[in-house]
């Protein structure tokens, strides 16, 4: 082991800052972007402006990380150990609501010319839902129906949502 390992987050706040951080060194430092692919376990949140961010867990899990000192770590952290203690502050939601969020980590990979991982696994923060487009928000108990059903609405594709909108209007 070594010596100047970084130390585990302590918090829920002190998570979500890696995952803003993580989001932030993708753009500074390509080494991680190799990476990308190899991540199984992602934590996503929303910021202030309604993006969606992610952060996977073995990056958010240590307090502090750039991406810089990850990869002088990465071979000495264990994703089984973050994944539990982030267990306390995060969990997957429903598998609808988590495969909008697979769909939206897969647009964020993509600019990177990469895929999720084929075991890929979402976690929110607890009794938090996330709602992806327009702004994406933070509800406490969840999407409503109507949400749900919006959020479906933007994954289809042009034509599928104009017959889904002359459907509608048949039934009303």
């Amino acid at each position: 082991m070594n010596d100047l390992m970084p130390s585990l987050v302590s918090s829920l706040d002190e998570a979500k800052s890696g995952i803003r951080r993580f989001q932030d060194e993708l753009n500074v430092l390509p080494g991680v972007v190799d990476l990308l692919s190899s991540f199984q376990s992602w934590y996503a949140i929303a910021d202030k402006d309604g993006r969606i961010l992610f952060g996977p867990s073995k990056f958010i899990g240590y307090d502090g990380l750039t991406a810089e000192r990850y990869r002088e770590v990465n071979k000495w952290t264990d994703g089984r150990i973050t994944e539990a203690l982030l267990g306390r502050w995060f969990s997957q939601p429903d598998t609808t609501a988590e495969q909008v969020l697979i769909n939206e980590l897969s647009r964020l990979l993509n600019r990177f010319g990469k895929k999720p991982n084929k075991r890929v696994r979402i976690s929110t923060v607890n009794g938090v839902g996330l709602i992806p487009g327009n702004g994406a928000q933070e509800t406490i108990q969840g999407p409503s129906p109507v949400d749900a059903l919006l959020v479906l609405y933007r994954l289809l594709n042009g034509d599928d949502q104009k017959e889904f909108r002359r459907r509608i209007n048949r039934e009303t």
